[in-house]
């Protein structure tokens, strides 16, 4: 199970398409493209040393979520058991932290699709601003943009499925692909030389994506998948809150 402690409030945004799936390769690999972009490094050379830094700008989007809730509860043992009821339902079976309460969540949906009893969370976007070597720079940038590709592409996926638009190999085959991106993204985030709490905290996300992602792969089901999007929904919010609170 998967745990995260954030702040509840009300949104609205458009419905997620079902086409995300036929999409969802190529905004990718355009997502890449894109941030890569945004985070080209200025480098500059110390005449003393002789050793070349860079710094980079990248943009972190905001994101706006519903959760619908299974089950609420102020008990985190019987959150757990909830949890896993719901996985064996179909559901994500994730435990998000809202106050004193455990929410158990079943999926992520737009605001439209979600009731008002149900969670409804956001975080605004800010700019990171990174100074290191060039493939210290990439291995963040790599890394923000394999996260945020799991909170925005995949929110259709569980849908294809149930709709009959695609079926479960299918959807593993592109998650597969999220999965080598994220491998990478992992792989030079632990090269970095004394990672600070930033990178810690991206190591960490990462991870947990994987893990996620490969038990979608390794037993697929509709609940699993419902679950890689949920996750990187919360994670991708939680991040953005920390990195603000860390800022301020």
């Amino acid at each position: 199970m998967f745990f995260l402690k954030l702040k509840t409030v009300r949104v609205r945004r458009s419905n997620p398409s079902a086409l995300a799936l036929a999409l969802a390769m190529m905004l990718t690999m355009l997502c890449v493209y894109l941030i890569s972009l945004s985070a080209i490094p200025d480098e500059k050379t110390n005449s003393v040393s002789g050793q070349t830094s860079s710094s980079a700008e990248i943009r972190m989007e905001g994101l706006k979520e519903s959760f619908l809730l299974y089950a609420r509860t102020a008990n985190q043992l019987e959150a757990r058991v909830l949890a896993a009821r719901c996985a064996d339902s179909g559901g994500a079976g994730l435990i998000l932290s809202d106050g004193g309460d455990y929410c158990v969540i079943s999926q992520a949906v737009s605001a439209e699709n979600a009731g008002t009893n149900d969670l409804h969370l956001q975080a605004d976007g800010l700019s990171l601003k990174l100074q290191g070597s060039s493939d210290e720079i990439t291995a963040v940038s790599d890394s923000i943009t394999f996260l945020r590709a799991l909170a925005t592409e995949t929110s259709g996926l569980a849908a294809a499925v149930e709709d009959g638009d695609t079926d479960l190999p299918s959807v593993c085959s592109l998650l597969n692909v999220y999965r080598t991106q994220g491998e990478k993204a992992q792989e030079a985030l632990e090269n970095i030389a004394g990672p600070d709490k930033t990178i810690r905290r991206l190591i960490s996300s990462v991870h947990a994506s994987l893990n996620r992602i490969d038990s979608a792969i390794k037993n697929p089901d509709i609940g699993k998948i419902k679950l890689i999007h949920a996750a990187a929904c919360g994670e991708w919010i939680s991040i953005l809150e920390e990195f603000v609170a860390e800022d301020a």
